[in-house]
């Protein structure tokens, strides 16, 4: 499948997410989902921004240069997606094109993993720990902020990843001798990344790995990143 071929399935994995598509839509998409590699590891690097939002606790206005540069992906998405040469759906719930409304969706999902941070409120009550870099990841840096279960972990100067390999977090559980697997991500240009973790309630450390598309079940490389919060 071409890259421009499946352009409308990340599409779809946007709307599928935010419960913004039809029935017939949602069992197509599903049976998608099931063989697609590609579509499963993007739903793992959105999952934890979806699972976010609801906990956020005060909603604050983004900085206005942050929330105009929202807008202006979303619009210059929407105008360029709902042009002539490609055709539209409608959702009747929403009289929405579909093309603006998966450009929104997308944008809503990425703007809550990167800065999500900014959705919550009076910082009383986080914990910001910083995590060791290991020899491998020499020249990174990163703090996990920790608020109640969950935390956002903000990276700088991370590795270069080949084609086919993502970063994953990992938590270790008190007295746990194996990690559970935790979120997928990528770095921006320049080596920056965040990543919110869920499921921090009994958590000793949260630790970074360089792994094959797609996760791994355990890690399959050294630790590039330890936090420990216990």
């Amino acid at each position: 499948m071409s890259a421009q071929d499946h352009r409308r399935w990340e599409d779809d994995l946007a709307a599928w997410m935010l419960g913004a598509l039809e029935p017939a839509e949602v069992e197509r998409f599903e049976r998608h989902l099931a063989g697609c590699e590609r579509c499963r590891t993007d739903l793992n690097w959105l999952r934890p921004a979806v699972d976010t939002i609801p906990a956020t606790v005060t909603q604050l206005s983004p900085p206005p240069r942050l929330r105009g540069r929202l807008l202006g992906i979303v619009r210059a998405d929407a105008r360029r997606e709902a042009g002539p040469e490609r055709s539209r759906r409608w959702l009747p719930w929403l009289a929405i094109p579909r093309p603006a409304l998966a450009a929104l969706a997308a944008t809503a999902l990425v703007a809550a993993g990167i800065a999500g941070y900014v959705l919550r409120g009076d910082e009383s009550g986080q914990t910001t720990i910083e995590a060791n870099a290991s020899r491998q990841a020499q020249g990174a840096s990163a703090e996990l902020i920790v608020e109640g279960d969950s935390g956002t972990l903000e990276a700088e100067g991370m590795p270069k990843l080949g084609r086919d390999h993502v970063f994953q977090a990992w938590i270790v559980d008190e007295g746990a001798t194996k990690p559970r697997p935790s979120t997928l991500f990528v770095p921006r240009r320049g080596g920056t990344a965040t990543a919110s973790i869920s499921g921090l309630e009994d958590a000793a450390q949260v630790m970074v790995t360089r792994e094959p598309r797609g996760g791994s079940a355990q890690p399959t490389s050294a630790p590039l990143l330890r936090a420990r919060l216990s």
